[in-house]
């Protein structure tokens, strides 16, 4: 990959004050990601002067601008951030191929980026996880758990294809056992958590908030209202200025708004970081 140790730093440095911000403020900021963006714009077309063909520029800014058509549609329903689909399509243009120069592993053979979320994902179950199951433990020691079927039958359905791809995987490609562990780890957390949600919605993630408290891309908990209110005004879970003024129409004080929601910037971080370093380590030698 040309350039790459240039890559390799504008993207530390950028996804860095990105994870900052986004830790410190819940936002990732356009001043960060956009410059990030230019620079991978830029390497790219260098990149390109030599010997230019489609294959390379599909490569090189097709996966980018495909990954950021689907995170748009994804942030439009709210279930990511646009400072996350951002960054990542900032990352991808910088770093359309898995980062080799402190690794002898070999690079991924599908667009780095993928990976690189995959990872943030994980390292994202694994931290929810162990923020709120001593809550949910003590709730059931108290006996203040409302169990809801079909998130219980949810998270058993979830542990039977984790486990069932666990063996495919040692069948196709024979794992090593420390993946094959932390895999486990990863699927039973999300397991876990799959089946108290309700119970970790309401009691951990959802506040009432009042309507002066309320920003621009809050989430807000439309289950939790009435089902008539949410189809009579079109309310969705993402809080853009439109529907924030069809919240002051339906005459309600408070909303119950997503306010403890993990924030994926420093988990993009901490995943740039591991294969920086490491390198795609599961993948064989």
């Amino acid at each position: 990959m040309e350039y790459e140790l240039l890559r390799i730093g504008i993207a530390l440095i950028g996804t860095a004050a990105a994870a900052w911000s986004d830790w410190r403020t819940s936002f990732i900021y356009n001043w960060i990601t956009y410059p990030m963006a230019a620079a991978g714009i830029v390497l790219n077309l260098l990149a390109m002067v030599p010997a230019f063909s489609p294959l390379t520029a599909l490569a090189l800014f097709g996966v980018p601008a495909g990954l950021f058509i689907l995170g748009y549609v994804a942030y439009r329903v709210g279930h990511v951030g646009g400072g996350d689909v951002k960054l990542l399509a900032a990352i991808a243009l910088l770093l359309p191929a898995t980062p080799t120069l402190f690794s002898h592993v070999q690079p991924e053979p599908y667009p780095f980026v993928i990976g690189l979320f995959i990872v943030a994902s994980f390292l994202l179950i694994l931290y929810v996880a162990a923020r709120y199951m001593p809550n949910v433990a003590a709730d059931l020691a108290a006996r203040r758990v409302r169990l809801v079927a079909s998130d219980v039958l949810s998270g058993v359905a979830l542990l039977a294809a984790c486990g069932a791809t666990l063996w495919m995987l040692n069948i196709v490609a024979s794992t090593p056992l420390w993946l094959d562990a932390f895999l486990a780890i990863v699927f039973a957390a999300g397991a876990f958590m799959f089946a108290f949600r309700t119970h970790v919605n309401e009691h951990y993630m959802i506040r009432s908030v009042p309507l002066g408290g309320i920003q621009e891309e809050d989430i807000l908990a439309i289950e939790e209202l009435p089902a008539g209110i949410v189809k009579k005004y079109g309310l969705q879970r993402l809080l853009t200025p439109d529907q924030i003024a069809k919240l002051r129409k339906t005459g309600l004080k408070r909303f119950p708004i997503y306010t403890s929601l993990p924030r994926m910037g420093p988990f993009i971080l901490a995943a740039l970081l591991v294969y920086v370093l490491l390198g795609p380590v599961w993948l064989p030698a």
